[in-house]
């Protein structure tokens, strides 16, 4: 433990290291926040890890910055360690993240807009209808003849509804 708050004056190539990325990830944080991302999913999840990282880096820039100026706190070795435990830590949850919650929600927004496209089909709508039962059945048979054709296209759909409404 004495290693982790021993005051030392030195500014070693590791500290320079760790400085010097911590003013990168900095930068990186600040661009992927201000990047505007229109995807759906992937938007705002890059927007909440660049907050994360811009606010790690930013503590970690700060406490960089304190033990350049050797203020007797700040040039203990434990605050470097912190910081750089809770970047680790973030970047285990972020992989985590992107291998779970992240693919789950790429699947559900894919067949949610896939469900969205497609409409339901005229012969369904017209089987919901409340009316009698003589003219479901000419209202399917005519609805099933596109798709019985092979087309079912959509323009054959709205060719059935103009027909209906006549």
């Amino acid at each position: 433990m004495h290693y982790l708050t021993d005051s030392t004056r030195l500014f070693g190539v590791l500290t320079w290291a760790f400085l010097v990325i911590q003013i990168l990830a900095l930068l990186g944080g600040i661009y992927l926040l201000v990047r505007q991302d229109s995807h759906p999913v992937r938007g705002p999840a890059l927007r909440r890890l660049a907050i994360a990282i811009v606010v790690l880096a930013a503590l970690g820039t700060l406490a960089g910055a304190l033990r350049v100026a050797t203020i007797d706190p700040f040039t203990e070795r434990l605050w470097s360690y912190l910081i750089a435990a809770l970047e680790v830590i973030l970047a285990i949850v972020a992989v985590i993240y992107s291998r779970t919650t992240y693919l789950s929600q790429l699947a559900e927004r894919s067949t949610s807009s896939a469900r969205g496209a497609r409409r339901p089909s005229p012969a369904s709508r017209s089987s919901l209808s409340t009316s009698p039962s003589s003219s479901t059945a000419t209202r399917s048979a005519v609805s099933v003849a596109p798709s019985a054709r092979g087309g079912g296209s959509r323009r054959d759909a709205r060719r059935d509804r103009k027909r209906r409404k006549r």
